[in-house]
């Protein structure tokens, strides 16, 4: 009789639910990939360090936009391998993003934060690297400054030209936000 007691609290303490423990949010969805808070959080830090040579990426405002961006280019380009950078580039802007902690130690603690490992970091840029090249010709080519045109000028324009140019895109690929409730 005992035993049976005892099994059936074990049973009834197994039925009762957990708490349950956020692991982390889904924030947006382009095409079948996921954005989690994490990433967000860590592509957040990593553009204020990392800033690109193209002018739409410049706006620190919207990173999520930004990193969806990267994520639509991306799934668009079966075959990177022609947009790859040479070595030397990439090396180049991971050690000026290195560069930007000073002291060298807040690095480590970034990598730490964000469980990112060299090898990630490597991708990360790599595929920042991509696709700038891909916008670069894709856009960059289109929108040349003219000689004698004021750089605000310019930039307004090839933000107009961006814009025309990823928003089939993003559509194309689907991109979705999740809308955010508070805690749990």
């Amino acid at each position: 009789m005992k035993w049976r007691l005892a099994v059936s609290s074990v049973l009834l303490a197994l039925a009762v639910p957990a708490q349950a423990e956020l692991v982390d949010r889904i924030v947006s969805v382009v095409g079948d990939d996921v954005v989690t808070l994490t990433e967000l959080g860590r592509e957040t830090e990593l553009s204020a360090r990392d800033v690109s040579p193209l002018p739409p990426f410049e706006d620190q405002e919207d990173v999520l936009g930004l990193y969806e961006d990267y994520r639509v280019i991306l799934a668009q380009l079966a075959d990177a391998s022609f947009y790859r950078p040479e070595r030397r580039v990439l090396d180049a802007r991971l050690q000026s993003f290195r560069d930007s902690f000073v002291p060298s130690s807040e690095y480590l603690a970034f990598k730490e934060r964000w469980g990112a490992s060299e090898a990630t970091l490597e991708t990360l840029f790599s595929n920042r690297l991509v696709a700038e090249a891909y916008i670069a010709r894709e856009v960059g080519l289109r929108v040349k400054r003219g000689a004698g045109e004021p750089e605000s000028l310019w930039r307004e324009r090839y933000e107009e030209a961006y814009q025309a140019f990823i928003t089939p895109l993003r559509d194309e690929v689907g991109v979705r936000r999740i809308e955010q409730r508070g805690e749990p």
